[in-house]
């Protein structure tokens, strides 16, 4: 597989976490590295459960169930990815009304809950890429540097510019995953 589409797919899960992010940094009085540091440990616990389930999802039952009937790996793949970015638009334009207003103290429940829906991605990411026979190592790595980039940097964007940039990343997010899915196909 092109190293280009699996660098952009992992910028479309880039961008859809830092989106996530600004709005977390929208929401805080003042950026403190022990809560940098709590939001990227939780987004990194579940990227690799995401990335081990995933990765063993398609090893043991896909390989066994699926490809035996269905010869066309890159079909496949690419229609996950297709459908990935789908729910990202589906999640961008939903019409919930967003309160900014200062968190003085991180509530941890929320951000296990948001890095729940973060990694839903990085589990079909692993299911598209391990059908493409990508490295299950590779697909790790990339996924804790893309945690660690879009944490921090989204917070810090949120932090100084607000709240209003998230759709916007969001959709930039699911474009690349929509073109990315077809290409694949």
């Amino acid at each position: 597989m092109n190293v280009l589409i699996i660098m952009f797919l992992f910028l479309g899960v880039f961008f859809d976490t830092f989106a996530l992010m600004i709005g977390q940094g929208s929401l805080m009085p003042k950026i403190k590295l022990r809560n940098i540091l709590s939001y990227v440990f939780i987004f990194s616990m579940w990227q690799l459960v995401a990335v081990f389930v995933g990765n063993n999802l398609v090893r043991y039952i896909f390989e066994k169930l699926v490809t035996n009937s269905f010869k066309n790996e890159n079909l496949l793949s690419g229609l996950i990815i297709i459908f990935l970015g789908i729910l990202i638009i589906i999640k961008s334009i939903d019409g919930r009304k967003f309160l900014e207003r200062r968190m003085d103290v991180i509530d941890f429940s929320n951000v296990s809950s948001l890095g729940l829906i973060t990694s839903f991605d990085m589990f079909l990411i692993s299911i598209s890429l391990r059908l493409l026979n990508i490295d299950f190592n590779l697909i790790l790595f990339l996924s804790l540097i893309t945690t660690l980039l879009s944490i921090i940097t989204g917070i810090f964007t949120g932090y100084k510019y607000g709240y209003e940039l998230k759709t916007r990343f969001r959709c930039l997010s699911a474009i690349i995953f929509i073109v990315l899915g077809i290409k694949i196909i």
